[in-house]
């Protein structure tokens, strides 16, 4: 017996696969477009912030500085300082425009007291103000005998520290703050045998110092 193939039947013809379109994405869009905006404005932020400048060199800085918490500390309520340089002079380190102020505070007898001197430097943008900044921090952080070593601040401007220098013939107090493209660096020495500055009670004159710098900040812009 003879089996016979069967014939092979044309099955019916698949039509092309064709998918439907996808809805278009509008959300992730929306999600990329933030996300790339936000990045800009953070980097133009940051930019603003590293290299610009909030302050402008100006010549009345030492009548502008707000000295009253010192003057209070010291028994002199109407403490102010005098220019002890030119509008014309430089940090020599660093080219930049540089006031040099100095105050002095003299005991019942005439005898001084206190001097101090404020320093205030202008650079070009906040990026150079930093690295004056560590410069300072840096050669600061050199103790001898009878110095501490500095104490970074927080609160006070972008950086600041405070610094006590001991020496025989009396105490320095010294308070230095960066502010954008700004340098405040204020020093008090007072003579050996004072009996509210001394090493002893070293947080009455840097509250002094420090309050003298955030009160004079605004005024130099």
């Amino acid at each position: 017996m003879t089996i016979s193939p069967l014939p092979l039947q044309a099955g019916p013809a698949y039509p092309e696969w064709d998918p439907m379109p996808r809805p278009p994405r509008r959300l992730a869009s929306w999600f990329a477009l933030l996300f790339v905006g936000a990045a800009g404005i953070v980097a133009v932020v940051g930019a603003g912030t590293v290299f610009g400048a909030r302050y402008a060199v100006r010549t009345d800085v030492c009548e502008a500085l707000d000295l009253g918490l010192i003057g209070a500390a010291l028994g002199r309520p109407d403490l102010s300082a005098a220019a002890a340089s030119g509008p014309g002079d430089v940090d020599a380190a660093t080219s930049r425009p540089e006031r040099l102020c100095r105050f002095t505070v003299a005991q019942p007898d005439g005898t001084r007291r206190a001097l101090g001197t404020v320093t205030v430097t202008w650079y070009d943008n906040a990026f150079m103000g930093k690295f004056s900044y560590e410069t300072r921090l840096a050669q600061s952080d050199r103790p001898a005998s009878q110095e501490s070593a500095p104490v970074e601040l927080t609160g006070l401007g972008d950086r600041a520290f405070t610094h006590l220098d001991d020496g025989a013939g009396g105490v320095q107090f010294r308070a230095a703050a960066l502010d954008s493209n700004l340098m405040v660096d204020l020093r008090v020495a007072v003579t050996a045998g004072d009996p509210a500055w001394n090493a002893g009670q070293a947080g009455t004159a840097f509250t002094a110092l420090t309050g003298a710098i955030r009160a004079s900040l605004p005024r130099l812009r």
